[in-house]
């Protein structure tokens, strides 16, 4: 399953206005399926210019606890957005907090703890 940015910035990335773009229906499809028994996994393109390191570590920090998380390198020959062609490829790729982030996280962490919305 494709996570393209923190709750609160989902509608930018995934251009949608705010009020269109319902991220509990996101967030309860993660609920059902990380614990599924089937295998599965989260994936999330790092594009240098839309994702700071802070909202990495909140993308880390939305994937269910045991479940497999990788991040994409942005090829910039197949954006849609010409600005975004001309980003340096070197500089994109796995932002060093956010691929350290999932060994931090504790066993009983849930990333929907301060979401009440999402525990419905």
């Amino acid at each position: 399953m494709d996570i393209k940015a923190p709750w609160d910035k989902y509608h930018q990335l995934a251009g949608m206005a705010d009020d269109a773009c319902d991220t509990l229906l996101l967030r309860r499809s993660l609920r059902l399926i990380a614990p599924s028994g089937l295998p599965n996994e989260f994936r999330t393109t790092h594009v240098e210019p839309l994702l700071s390191a802070e909202d990495c570590d909140k993308i880390a920090g939305q994937i269910p606890p045991g479940s497999t998380h990788k991040w994409q390198t942005f090829r910039t020959e197949h954006s849609l957005d010409p600005a975004l062609r001309g980003v340096n490829a070197s500089s994109v790729g796995i932002p060093v907090r956010a691929h350290l982030i999932r060994h931090d996280v504790l066993p009983n962490h849930s990333p929907f703890a301060h979401d009440p919305d999402a525990r419905q």
